[in-house]
């Protein structure tokens, strides 16, 4: 499968992923395209909160000695948004709130309106209408507990996808290399958990790569904790120049503060543009994530094949 024929499948064709049947769509997607490599691929499921999330397992996990792991879910939309920083909690807490809120902010301004000019007309009916309105904002505080979502999704839960595929068409079902596409993430993380709780009941110790947006920019960043560095700087010494690589070293606090506290020994890689010491990733969780670049994720998948088949 090349490249455009994965986002028309991917990015367009299963890019919703919110109800069961939208994911059990893209498991078997997921299924049909990594079986045909040779991959046993199976969903794992668990509630939680009410909800019910659906981690999908390619290859032998609890076996290999290397996991590739992402997350697949939809995120939800960010508006005004001047960058991402995978790997880390929000940024900007009232950009965080003012997106997830923006459709319940537009129901409050139309109650308030509707209450206004029905309360100098009949004040029974303004009480309705205020109550309406009121089960509306919890209605859609449960149905989008993200805000809206963000429809276009090809570098922020795909590109991803296409590594891990592009590293199955050559790894050949090798079994000490495996994969698991992970399930609300961005809502509570849940998909995170799962994994990290299973790992720890079978005492399985495997690296683990986590990658997000790797698939636009100029710039890869391999992070992660001191004791990971070696194998990090290892990774950037074999990068070609299509690409430039560099390193960052996270400290025990930045680790427990953010999303990495889930998997605080892994390697984590995102592509993103570097300007000075500035680094972000663009256009994501927007309607302007629409693109993956060939060049990027063979660099990423060039790297990571070199890295840990020889390492």
């Amino acid at each position: 499968m090349n490249l455009d024929e994965f986002v028309v499948k991917y990015a367009v064709l299963l890019s919703k992923r919110i109800t069961m049947k939208q994911k059990k769509l893209f498991l078997s997607a997921v299924h049909q395209d990594f079986g045909a490599l040779g991959y046993e691929v199976k969903g794992i499921t668990e509630k939680r909160k009410g909800r019910i999330s659906l981690n999908i397992q390619i290859g032998d996990v609890l076996h290999a000695k290397t996991l590739i792991i992402a997350p697949y879910d939809m995120p939800g939309r960010r508006f005004f948004s001047k960058g991402y920083h995978p790997f880390r909690e929000e940024d900007n807490i009232l950009l965080k709130l003012l997106s997830e809120n923006a459709i319940t902010l537009g129901i409050i301004v139309v109650a308030i309106g509707a209450y206004w000019l029905t309360s100098n007309i009949n004040p029974i009916l303004s009480y309705v209408i205020l109550g309406f309105f009121t089960a509306l904002i919890l209605i859609t505080t449960i149905v989008f507990p993200l805000g809206l979502t963000c429809n276009y999704t090809a570098n922020k839960n795909n590109s991803s996808l296409a590594v891990m595929l592009k590293m199955a068409e050559n790894l050949k079902a090798q079994s000490d290399i495996a994969f698991v596409l992970m399930d609300h993430v961005y809502l509570n993380h849940h998909g995170e958990l799962m994994l990290s709780t299973l790992l720890s009941k079978k005492k399985s110790n495997p690296l683990i790569i986590y990658l997000d947006c790797v698939g636009y920019g100029d710039a890869a960043i391999i992070s992660g904790s001191q004791e990971n560095q070696a194998l990090a700087k290892h990774l950037v010494s074999l990068a070609d120049e299509t690409l430039r690589f560099e390193t960052k070293t996270y400290d025990h606090n930045e680790i427990l503060s953010s999303a990495l506290n889930r998997f605080p020994k892994s390697l984590n890689i995102s592509v993103g543009h570097l300007v000075g010491k500035h680094w972000s990733v663009l256009k994501v969780r927007t309607s302007k994530d629409t693109e993956i670049s060939e060049t990027v994720v063979s660099a990423v998948t060039g790297v990571l094949l070199n890295g840990l088949i020889n390492k």
